[in-house]
């Protein structure tokens, strides 16, 4: 049975087993393709903000997707972040032998500055033995633990808030954080198999609200001039599908008049920049795909946006490239991926939950509630 908020929502249920666990499928089929017959494939490496339910985890296991350890029957490939250390206890209880790491996860990130892989833990004799010095020293030993943790072979940021926020700076504390897991995942890593390994691409799962109303006109600004006005500007093939999309309106018109329409068209286009600037690209055979669905909250309606793709690595990556050159095949892929964002529609789950999906959906999740009490049983009232 649901043990938390939006456990029993057959819409959410419909991106986990129809969105989600398809390209965690791919990217497991891809890693075990480049095992070599003399070596054991490696495990998928999963990280996710599951919280407690851990829902996703489950579903990835219960589809062998995710496989625990087979010495010890844990999830040691798995990671996630919740807010408190609390909560990381229970979450452990259901997916035993993950690694949590409480705290805010912008805040926790964002204590690296770019290229900052080893943090220097000792606090300098000066330092006053304070509740605040602990504080921070212990928010810099989870950070290091975190970016020791990478890569992942898919990346789950199901934070549900909002990518852009009133009250910070473009480009977002969120975007910083992101920035951080682009350029964490360049580094090499140790596979379940023993062998060191590095990533050639992965899986990023996206999840934000759309929104907040009374965006600030700074992202309105950068969202309308650099996401999409400066596309159709170098891409005249994009203006029939851009005009098909605004009903006939120019970029600003459209921004004023359908933010919800112009949100879903620039988010994504911003997903596919931050990938480019870090050395990746988005994998152009099915581009960015994006649903919605609407939620109800005491603070009225809201728009939930799921974003899904295949992240590549630029070839010849960024070091064995000469300043000023380009992986002209990433700068290929990227524009088709900005084609397809212009051109294919956002799905509305609403529309696809309905009879017979609908039920199976339920059916399906109740499976899942029961493959839980496999690791966890919750006790009785």
């Amino acid at each position: 049975m649901p043990e938390f908020m939006f456990e029993d929502c057959l819409l959410k249920h419909y991106i986990r087993k129809e969105v989600w666990l398809p390209f965690c499928r791919a990217r497991l089929k891809a890693i075990r393709a480049k095992a070599t017959a003399k070596q054991q494939p490696r495990r998928l490496r999963y990280f996710t903000f599951c919280a407690v339910g851990a829902l996703d985890v489950l579903l990835l296991d219960r589809e062998k997707v995710i496989r625990p350890s087979m010495n010890t029957g844990e999830f040691d490939t798995v990671f996630f972040f919740d807010t408190s250390e609390e909560a990381v206890i229970e979450t452990r209880k259901r997916i035993p032998g993950a690694t949590g790491f409480p705290g805010d996860f912008c805040d926790i990130v964002l204590q690296a500055v770019e290229g900052d892989d080893e943090l220097d833990l000792t606090i300098p004799e000066d330092f006053p033995d304070t509740r605040e010095t602990r504080k921070n020293q212990m928010k810099k030993a989870q950070l290091g633990a975190f970016i020791k943790s990478f890569p992942f072979d898919v990346v789950n940021l199901d934070v549900e808030q909002y990518l852009f926020r009133a009250g910070e700076k473009l480009p977002g504390i969120l975007t910083n954080a992101m920035r951080r897991i682009f350029e964490w995942q360049r580094r090499p890593g140790l596979g379940s198999n023993g062998r060191t390994f590095t990533l050639d691409a992965f899986t990023l799962m996206f999840t934000t609200q759309v929104g907040p109303p009374g965006l600030p006109a700074e992202y309105i600004a950068y969202l309308r001039d650099d996401c999409v006005q400066r596309n159709l500007n170098d891409y005249e093939d994009l203006n029939i599908s851009f005009l098909k999309k605004s009903n006939g309106k120019t970029a600003a018109q459209f921004f004023a008049d359908d933010f919800d329409g112009a949100f879903k068209l620039s988010v994504p286009k911003s997903l596919s920049e931050l990938a480019l600037e870090h050395d990746w690209y988005i994998d152009d055979n099915k581009g960015i795909i994006v649903y919605q669905f609407d939620r109800s909250s005491k603070d009225g309606p809201y728009r939930m946006l799921h974003m899904a793709m295949g992240v590549r690595r630029q070839n010849p990556p960024r070091e064995q490239r000469a300043p000023g050159q380009q992986a002209d095949a990433a700068l290929d892929a990227h524009k088709n991926t900005i084609l397809k964002i212009f051109h294919d529609d956002v799905v509305a789950v609403e529309t696809l939950v309905v009879g017979n999906v609908q039920a199976d959906l339920q059916a399906d999740l109740e499976k899942l509630f029961k493959h839980r009490e496999k690791y966890y049983k919750a006790p009785a009232d």
